[in-house]
């Protein structure tokens, strides 16, 4: 069996030192350097040269090393017409939030790949060294979308190792056709992605490549097939984007269609190039508001390799200290992935010298009044989940706690614009608020800001007042003042799919009327929890229920 040992620190994005506008990626898996060198409008590939006892490398420019016309994308003008008699035409996502705005703020891809067997055994039946490659395939890809904003993730790689699950056909378009029903009725249920490429080891004539055009968010039929015939890795992570270019509605490049190169990656005859033209953006923001595009993935469910060395401790191991290296400094753990001898833990809150903590010890401290201690349990190195007290119940200036946390529309006033701030009059929600735009809303969803219903406008977007320091936000973050009357109104917006915090909407658990607050956009009822009271003096037991866990427990204080 061949156990797939990935290391998890050879992928490599940088720039040359004194070339500010340079960009490097770089794969160092499988010994030597791969991958490109952009050095302002000029792009190198880098390889080792095989064989060499002194680790040479081989450096040559993108633009001088073409697939030629000998190569093309199966999608002609003929394939393309039938697709749309077949499945309709690609329906573009208009952004209602912000017509004609075309910020490139992050869109996420999730692909899945397939690996056919033929494939798999050209490379020598070595599911690792596959896996390296589809890494290094997404890296470079990546890079080429990194203009656009959009990022590229692994959902998982599926080889076929023993035998093809479907008929690998003569030609392009049945083959994709047959990829495209086995994604929908098989691989879709234990490898859903937003698109699937089988990458095969096929001749098809001229042909290297087909998809279907402008059908991302559709499970049906985002699928695309690229025939891998030994050529270079930068070359086929061209060709893998120009498909997933179709995927995303790109069409092909045409003599009006231009980038900073000879070539573009969305042209009939792929090649060595590096950057999308005028016509590929224009094709591309058409598309980018499609749902599936605005989730960033779920880490969890990304493809990773689990193996014995990566500082993970994963399901049959003990621990994990990494390298043999690494391991020889560490007390606790073995490089077999197993304690060492009276060793009873390596890491954890509350793992010292070996050793699990004794019950009763303090993990992690209480951080504010909404919050509780953790405390060890004597049996596992982990401190437990952090809980909370419940949601509701009184904390300082009349507000309630909600997830831990006590605020107020004045207290996040006073974290985005200085101390001195204070909440603005209602009047600057009713006005900013029903807008339904980037500086007010109630709301992001699918692409389309909310706008706030009357009884929802303290929940959408902060309103401040009193300012006096204006704070130094993250890059394409706007403030912006407007006046009711008098009053003047401050505030900040937020573009969907930046991937910083949204500091501007009203927080979770902000209150916004009696025994009322915040949540998702909308002020809600929520229900106190019973509290006994006495005269001053006298002691009070508070049973109060911790969040996450529903358990009860009694707080005695001294009122």
């Amino acid at each position: 069996m061949d156990y797939l040992f990935i290391s998890d620190d050879c992928f490599y994005h940088g720039f040359i030192q004194g070339e500010p506008s340079s960009l490097i990626t770089l794969s160092s898996c499988l010994g030597g350097l791969r991958g490109l060198l952009q050095i302002g409008n000029k792009t190198y590939g880098i390889e080792p040269f095989l064989p060499s006892a002194t680790f040479q490398h081989v450096v040559y420019r993108v633009e001088q090393k073409k697939g030629g016309i000998h190569l093309s994308c199966g999608l002609t003008a003929e394939e393309q017409s039938h697709q749309e008699a077949m499945i309709g035409k690609a329906k573009y996502a208009k952004p209602k939030h912000s017509e004609g705005n075309w910020w490139t703020h992050a869109r996420y891809i999730e692909v899945a790949i397939v690996v056919e067997h033929q494939l798999y055994n050209r490379f020598g039946r070595n599911q690792t060294f596959i896996a390296v490659r589809v890494l290094e395939i997404i890296h470079i890809a990546n890079t080429f979308y990194k203009p656009l904003g959009v990022h590229i993730s692994l959902a998982g790689i599926e080889i076929w190792s023993e035998k093809n699950l479907i008929e690998i056909a003569d030609y392009m378009v049945p083959l994709l056709i047959n990829f495209n029903t086995w994604r929908k009725n098989e691989l879709n249920q234990h490898l859903p992605s937003d698109a699937g490429h089988l990458f095969v080891y096929k001749r098809f004539g001229r042909t290297v490549g087909l998809a279907y055009t402008g059908k991302i968010c559709n499970p049906h039929w985002a699928s695309a097939v690229e025939s891998y015939l030994g050529y270079s890795i930068p070359f086929f992570a061209v060709l893998f984007a120009h498909e997933l270019g179709h995927n995303l509605g790109m069409g092909h490049d045409t003599e009006n269609c231009h980038c900073e190169r000879k070539s573009c990656i969305m042209a009939p005859f792929p090649g060595e190039v590096d950057q999308f033209s005028n016509c590929s953006y224009k094709d591309y923001f058409r598309l980018r508001n499609s749902a599936c595009l605005l989730t960033p993935p779920d880490p969890e469910k990304l493809f990773k390799f689990k193996f014995c060395g990566n500082k993970i401790v994963e399901d049959g191991e003990q621990c994990d200290c990494g390298s043999a290296l690494q391991c020889k400094s560490d007390p606790c753990c073995q490089t077999d992935c197993k304690l060492r001898s009276g060793a009873t833990c390596n890491i954890g809150l509350c793992c010292a010298h070996c050793q699990h903590l004794p019950a009763g010890t303090v993990c992690r401290k209480k951080v504010s009044s909404c919050d509780l201690p953790e405390y060890c349990n004597g049996t596992s190195p982990l401190c437990p989940e952090d809980v909370f007290v419940q949601d509701g119940a009184p904390c300082k200036g009349g507000a309630h706690c909600y997830r831990g946390r006590c605020t107020t529309h004045t207290r996040q006033c006073k974290t985005i614009f200085g101390k001195r701030a204070r909440v603005a009059a209602n009047s600057c929600f009713r006005l900013m608020n029903v807008r339904g735009d980037r500086f007010g809303n109630c709301g992001w969803k699918d692409g389309i800001y909310k706008k706030c219903n009357p009884n929802n406008i303290l929940c959408g977007r902060i309103q401040c007042s009193n300012v006096y320091k204006l704070p130094s936000l993250m890059e394409d973050s706007t403030i912006i003042q407007t006046s009711v009357g008098s009053t003047e109104c401050w505030g900040t917006d937020y573009h969907g799919g930046k991937e910083i915090p949204d500091v501007g909407a009203v927080r979770d658990g902000t209150p916004c009327g009696a025994e009322m607050m915040c949540i998702s956009g909308e002020c809600v009822n929520f229900g106190l929890p019973s509290f006994q009271t006495r005269a001053p003096g006298h002691f009070s037991v508070l049973y109060i229920t911790c969040w996450k866990h529903l358990e009860t427990i009694s707080m005695v204080e001294t009122l």
